[in-house]
């Protein structure tokens, strides 16, 4: 019996990424993460004793990539025991002009670099075929994987596909991204179809509940989800760039996945290999004391300096609290780079300023009611509910203002 089949899937490394967001030592640090964690990949390779990788499209983030970046690349993976398969995607099509046919990387031969610019089989080992679907153009209509027919010469073998496009899981997406159907692997009797294009890790179950097909996410992460409103810069080569798809929002990494034998469902484990974490949260705040958690927590987490944060502040805080937003503001620089919002964070407001803003109506008599309840004897706890209930009411009425 042979040996199972184990590689590592990744896709979407965006090499020479174009941002425009960020200060130059920021975006110089963001680049170079990208290599970073491709390091971190190749060492995971190494560890498990990969037999081969697979990266499926938009290894660079267009055809115009510098000289510089691709030759770097290039001797990055030229040089190592383990072959590498990479399918040319919607960023890096295989056309006239294209990285594919420049040096360095129209010299492939005698290296572990193979380059899948062809519709036909490669056998990868004993045992192993790989159907490659490599991409000729920015947008297409047409399934990529409606070549890869049952090949009876590889019947008896483990058979892979690789594709870059959307799986069209539903209506709503675009018809000329690249479109696969969620069946491929079955109707295209392949035992895994390795994925690219989509930013955002997803594996897919077919009718006998068996993942056969996956995107591995990107391998490094590249922004801020979506309750942040903050854009880098990019934008993805697609109609609606703007989906959730295409934020490249988790933790950067691959797939490392394990065949037994053909038809065997394939074992897949995501790995981390990203370099730089992004994480956004929206943090309301009601009084010092949870200011001061807020801050002592932020203060404290582990690695600031390989993390990106976006943070959005909201409620009411008192003189002495606003005042203390500027040690916070100092604090964050420890990150290598915050987003800071406060235009939801408020002072908090005197009785005069509180009787001012609800007016006359049904807010005063809110407002009414809640400090007859104050004045009564009542428990600390329903105390601090009425606070707040003011603190609620201030910014209910500075919302309708």
């Amino acid at each position: 019996m042979s040996p199972p089949v184990q590689f590592l899937h990744m896709a979407d490394l965006h090499i020479g990424l174009r941002i425009t967001r960020f200060e130059e030592d920021i975006h110089k640090k963001l680049l170079e993460a990208r290599f970073q964690a491709l390091d971190n990949a190749l060492k995971i390779a190494r560890e498990r004793d990969v037999d081969f990788i697979l990266i499926c499209g938009d290894l660079f983030d267009d055809n115009a990539v510098s000289l510089v970046d691709a030759q770097r690349v290039f001797d990055m993976l030229k040089g190592k025991t383990t072959p590498v398969y990479i399918l040319p995607g919607n960023h890096d099509p295989f056309c006239a002009g294209s990285v594919w046919q420049r040096s360095p990387w129209n010299g492939t031969q005698d290296t572990s670099i193979h380059v899948l610019h062809e519709c036909k089989p490669v056998v990868a080992g004993s045992g192993i075929t790989l159907y490659p679907c490599p991409v000729t153009q920015k947008t297409s209509n047409f399934d990529p994987t409606a070549w890869v027919l049952e090949d009876n010469n590889h019947r008896d073998m483990v058979r892979i596909g690789l594709a870059h496009g959307s799986v069209m899981d539903r209506d709503t997406l675009p018809d000329d991204d690249h479109p696969i159907p969620t069946n491929a692997p079955n109707v295209r009797g392949l035992d895994y179809l390795a994925l690219g294009h989509w930013h955002t890790q997803k594996l897919y179950l077919d009718a006998t509940g068996a993942r056969r097909m996956a995107y591995p996410g990107t391998h490094e992460q590249m922004g801020f989800d979506e309750s942040s409103g903050f854009s880098m810069g990019w934008a993805a080569y697609a109609r609606n760039p703007e989906r959730s798809e295409f934020l490249g929002a988790a933790r950067g990494s691959a797939l490392f996945v394990k065949i037994q034998s053909p038809r065997a469902v394939p074992i897949i484990e995501p790995v981390d290999v990203g370099q730089f974490v992004w994480t956004s949260e929206t943090i309301e705040v009601t009084d010092e004391a949870d200011f001061r958690a807020t801050f002592s927590s932020i203060a404290q987490r582990p690695n600031p300096e390989r993390s990106l944060i976006s943070i959005k502040l909201k409620g009411i805080l008192s003189a002495e609290g606003i005042i203390q937003l500027d040690a916070f503001r100092e604090m964050l620089n420890r990150y290598l780079y915050c987003n800071l919002d406060t235009n939801d964070l408020h002072l908090k407001p005197s009785d005069d300023a509180l009787q001012t803003i609800v007016g006359h109506g049904v807010l005063c008599r809110v407002l009414e009611r809640i400090r007859a309840n104050l004045e009564h004897d009542i428990s600390e706890d329903e105390r601090m509910k009425h606070e707040r209930a003011l603190i609620a009411l201030y910014r209910l009425a500075k919302e309708v203002e």
